[in-house]
């Protein structure tokens, strides 16, 4: 796990080597075990590479990075873990590839590309974000993990300059980077609490998204920027399969992909919260590899978030070395500066993977495992369930024309504010589609709060989503099917796991120097769950049935028979309890252009006063950007 940046840009413009440097500085915390910087004249170009370095596999120098082929002179720099990368050195060596210079992975992706070309990342499994440079072809060569684990941010310039990092923030190193907010990433980090990519909060610069490369050709006085490519797409092609086959299919594949995850030459640990997708974990690990499981987990005093007893239960049956983090509001508003600070982008998430991964880090762990990804494969959220009834009521009101359903929101909404009145209200003005009722699900300011928040100029170049249409535009493929479980499973994915889940796990593990790997967040298990039908996967009921299948005989049926909790902090009680004068504070903030004046803490008061269903969230999404942008300097463009 590590830190990557570079760029390329004429020889003649004003990018000079403390550029390169003040980016692998900003990145230091990504990879405290040692950094490294490349440079490179291309004819009239000049390309630099910036590296840090967490070392997890082959802890010695031969697998320093930038790294270079002796024969082809190619160079890499690359973040991540190759799971099957002993799998790719033998091949490698069977087609009578050179012996290898290092015992890690980032050799084997280096010399794959060599020897296979682009089309090697449809080898690779694991999480991984790279740049290559090929000097034969005169080119750069970008990727990204299948499912978005690891993260990859790219701009250019009008000027000849291309550049790219694990992060938005050393991007803002650059000569030409303008640190204005981008309407269209604001307006999706307010309407679902975390900027929704491809967008950034900054105008600009841009993710790279999921399952893409790039590739950047050089020539002796032009860089062209190619449009990204996809190379893998999770397309469900369902397949007759009984429950209990699926279950046991899913619990053979479950099994493969933790063995590949447990691969460190570093110490490993477990973030236990006792609910299934985590005891999975620990349950499989006992089996597969016993020896020395060390398992963290958060406690509250607040009981309605509190799960260590579970956990502690979880732990004890199993045997594992348990550390248990009891955490107060107290404790939390000391490290709150610290935890701000480790946001490269604001979310409304993140505070327990931060909290929890500088507990493994004070233990001695550099590697832990997360059970992230299990509620959107096995369909664990309410918008499942709400999708398939919105799906199923649909027919019974697509008579009425749209006049009358519109008098019938208008009715709703004015009988009450409430949260589910809104969003029902908004269903009924909406296509009534898959997509739809998803986005309407998980829509964190619906448009009348957004209307009375933001200028109605800013709001004019929105449309009803807040997305832009490159995004709405990938969305609507993703939710094409008739199957409405696999079209929640797909958008979760490519929303709300990718843009949140994901990115505060990276952001969050990396503040403390953590890598954190996601078993279920394996593309392997994702096209096998995503092969079997929304009908069998959640075979009419709630809470996961195939995954408790699969783990039968594994867990203990108290812990899988548990309902969903949720890794959550009482941040309802705590916001107005100790933190109360510091959101106050930075929200006053927010006064100007493009919110309306007086709107947030219009906002602010009507959370303190419990009126108009105003959450925790949505006041966490307002001071996370308060903070974001004073820390980084970044203004609107009025």
């Amino acid at each position: 796990m590590c830190g990557i940046a570079g760029f390329i840009t004429p020889s003649n413009t004003s990018t000079p080597t403390n550029v390169i440097q003040a980016m692998v500085v900003g990145l230091q915390h990504r990879g405290p075990d040692g950094s490294n910087i490349w440079q490179h004249e291309i004819g009239e170009h000049h390309l630099a590479f910036g590296h840090t370095r967490l070392a997890i596999l082959d802890l010695t120098d031969t697998a320093q990075q930038p790294m270079i082929d002796s024969e082809t002179g190619c160079v890499l720099i690359y973040n991540g873990e190759l799971y099957n990368f002993h799998d790719l050195r033998a091949e490698l060596l069977s087609l009578g590839e050179r012996p290898f210079n290092s015992t890690g992975d980032t050799e084997v992706l280096l010399r794959a590309y060599t020897r296979w070309g682009k089309d090697f990342v449809k080898k690779l499994r694991g999480m991984f974000a790279f740049c290559i440079y090929d000097p034969q072809l005169r080119q750069l060569f970008l990727g990204r993990d299948h499912l978005g684990i690891k993260p990859l941010y790219i701009t250019q310039s009008p000027h000849q300059q291309f550049a790219f990092a694990s992060e938005v923030r050393p991007l803002l190193n650059l000569p030409w980077s303008r640190r204005i907010i981008d309407a269209f990433g604001l307006m999706g980090y307010l309407a679902y609490g975390s900027v929704q990519g491809p967008n950034t909060l900054i105008s600009g610069i841009q993710s790279l998204p999921p399952a893409h490369t790039l590739t950047v050709d050089v020539s002796e006085d032009i860089i062209k920027v190619h449009e990204p490519q996809r190379y893998w797409q999770l397309t469900p092609a369902p397949v007759s399969s009984s429950f209990a086959d699926a279950a046991s299919q899913v619990s053979i594949a479950l099994e493969d992909s933790l063995r590949l995850h447990l691969l460190s030459d570093a110490p490993l640990g477990v973030f236990l919260s006792g609910g299934i997708d985590s005891s999975s974990i620990v349950a499989l690990m006992a089996q597969v590899a016993p020896e020395h499981i060390h398992t963290l987990t958060i406690a509250f005093s607040e009981a309605n978030f509190d799960e260590s007893r579970i956990a502690s239960s979880v732990a004890n049956h199993y045997g594992t070395h348990h550390t248990e983090i009891n955490l107060s509001a107290n404790d939390f508003l000391t490290q709150l500066p610290s935890f701000l600070a480790s946001f490269d982008q604001p979310s409304s998430d993140g505070a327990n993977t931060w909290m929890i991964s500088q507990a493994c880090r004070q233990v001695g762990i550099k590697v832990a495992l997360s059970g992230l990804g299990a509620d959107e494969l096995f369909a664990g959220y309410s918008t499942f369930t709400r999708t398939s009834r919105a799906a199923q009521t649909l027919p019974y009101i697509d008579w009425i024309p749209q006049f009358g359903r519109n008098l019938l929101a208008n009715l709703l909404s004015s009988i009450s504010n409430s949260t589910r009145n809104q969003k029902l209200s908004e269903w009924l003005r909406s296509d009534g589609s898959n997509l739809s009722t998803y986005l309407i699900l998980r829509r964190l300011f619906l448009a009348p709060t957004c209307q009375a928040l933001l200028d109605p100029e800013y709001l004019r170049q929105a449309n009803e989503t807040m997305l832009s249409q490159q995004v709405v535009t990938a969305l609507k493929t993703y939710s094409s099917t008739d199957d409405s479980v696999t079209a929640v499973s797909l958008l979760e994915m490519n929303t709300y796991l990718v843009n949140t889940l994901l990115r505060d796990s990276d952001q969050m593990g990396m503040a403390h120097s953590l890598e954190i790997r996601i078993p279920f967040v394996d593309y392997k298990l994702a096209e096998l769950v995503m092969s079997f039908s929304g009908a069998t996967r959640t075979h009419g009921v709630l809470n996961k049935p195939l995954l408790r299948a699969a783990m039968e005989g594994k867990l203990n049926a108290a812990w899988i028979d548990r309902p969903k909790m949720g890794f959550s902090f009482p941040f309802d009680i705590w916001l107005r309890g100790v933190l109360r004068e510091e959101i106050e504070r930075s929200l006053m903030q927010l006064s100007g252009f493009p919110f309306q004046p007086g709107a947030v803490i219009k906002l602010w008061k009507q959370f303190l006063s419990g009126s108009n269903g105003i959450n925790s969230s949505q006041i966490l999404v307002l001071y996370a950007l308060a903070n974001w942008m004073q820390k980084n300097q970044v203004v609107f463009l009025n």
